[in-house]
């Protein structure tokens, strides 16, 4: 179902497809998206989903946002996770001033890449920090101008005490040109989003171009910027495998249509297991896919009602986020095994889907241990992370 606000976009995304699957292949031996589709969905607009409509962007509901990378992603995973990624780094440009977010995200082709984790070091100098560590998973970073990271904060030796009494993490902005970018994609999946390493050596970043990292809070109006960091971005990640699970679906029917299976007499879309395993993919895709959106609506009601997000609310976001993930690689296996000895093969996309989905299954904001931590809140118990 595409919603209201939606379908324009999604239009937009179809009318690129022959451009993005023309370069699956190219962007799987460079191990980076390939040019052409970064310019297309850049001039498209769609990295500018979430940026704020003052600074020239698209300002999305979340809804719509899920969507448009479900869409981008079913045609392509690399240019699907890069889409991901880079379009929910614009909802930094609510935590920073006008002039700095001007900056940085009105240009037409403007990109951000960057990493949550904090790996780096920023220590406090008069008007800003001197940054210095190394990051990873810097997916699209060579096509990016500007590069956010967390840092751990430090007063000369010693770390700074956030309000919560650990020591600060703090983003950081920085131009790309700032970092060095190290080779480090060498991955079974997602092999096309150039997910290179970053360093970044004792560089000044002055105080405007920096926030709190686990906690920013907007200087935007707005729903979008209301809600919490870490119940967007697992939102973003979710979005894809639900694109590649699709695709799976599309790609297995396809196969179906007109192999015959050594042995046997009939096509493989005659074959009762087969039947069963695509019935069982489209049920675990579609019911995965009605929770997330149910739990986004939920999500952008509540906030734009009370400006608040419950725990409750943080951990059914979490935990249906990791429902996605599982039911998707579930989905994608069983396609995978419908298609036999044809799924091995190179030229079969159901073998890049397969090592794809759970690659992207692997990320920090899907994975299993989400349940524990949506359990816990639902028993009353603190998540025990600042990621929540």
């Amino acid at each position: 179902m595409i919603y209201p606000g939606t379908r324009s976009l999604i239009e937009a995304v179809r009318s690129l497809e022959p451009i993005i699957a023309s370069y699956r292949d190219e962007a799987e031996r460079n191990r980076q998206l390939s040019r052409p589709v970064f310019e297309a969905l850049a001039d498209a607009g769609l990295f500018k989903l979430l940026v704020p409509q003052k600074f020239g962007g698209l300002e999305t509901d979340l809804k719509t946002f899920i969507q448009v990378i479900e869409e981008v992603s079913r045609i392509d995973s690399a240019a699907g996770w890069c889409l991901s990624i880079g379009a929910v780094q614009g909802r930094w440009a609510a935590y920073l001033h006008d002039d700095v977010a001007r900056a940085i995200f009105e240009p037409p082709r403007a990109l951000m890449a960057g990493a949550a984790t904090p790996s780096g070091r920023a220590v406090v100098v008069q008007g800003g920090y001197r940054m210095t560590g190394r990051w990873s998973f810097g997916s699209g970073i060579t096509y990016s101008d500007w590069v956010h990271a967390n840092c751990l904060v430090f007063e000369g030796d010693q770390p700074r005490s956030g309000t919560n009494g650990a020591t600060e993490v703090r983003n950081l902005v920085l131009p790309t040109t700032d970092c060095e970018i190290v080779d480090t994609w060498h991955t079974g999946g997602l092999r096309g989003t150039g997910s290179f390493d970053f360093v970044v050596n004792d560089v000044f970043v002055p105080e405007e171009r920096s926030f709190l990292g686990f906690t920013p809070i907007s200087i935007r109006p707005g729903t979008l910027y209301a809600m919490p960091v870490f119940s967007v971005f697992p939102i973003s990640i979710a979005a894809v495998p639900l694109g590649l699970a699709r695709a799976a679906i599309e790609t297995l029917l396809e196969l179906a249509e007109a192999k015959t299976p050594t042995g046997s007499g009939s096509l493989l879309r005659e074959r009762a297991s087969v039947q069963s395993d695509l019935a069982r993919a489209e049920a675990l895709v579609r019911a995965a896919r009605a929770l997330l959106l149910e739990v986004a609506q939920e999500l952008w009601e509540t906030t734009e009602q009370t400006g608040e997000t419950s725990m409750r609310l943080r951990a059914l976001v979490r935990l249906a986020c990791a429902h996605v993930a599982i039911s998707s690689a579930q989905a994608v296996d069983l396609m995978y095994t419908a298609g036999g000895a044809s799924s091995l093969r190179e030229d079969n996309r159901l073998e890049r889907l397969f090592r794809d989905v759970h690659a992207a299954a692997q990320h920090l904001a899907v994975i299993p241990h989400n349940f524990e931590l949506a359990g816990k809140v639902l028993f009353g118990i603190n998540p025990g992370t600042l990621r929540f």
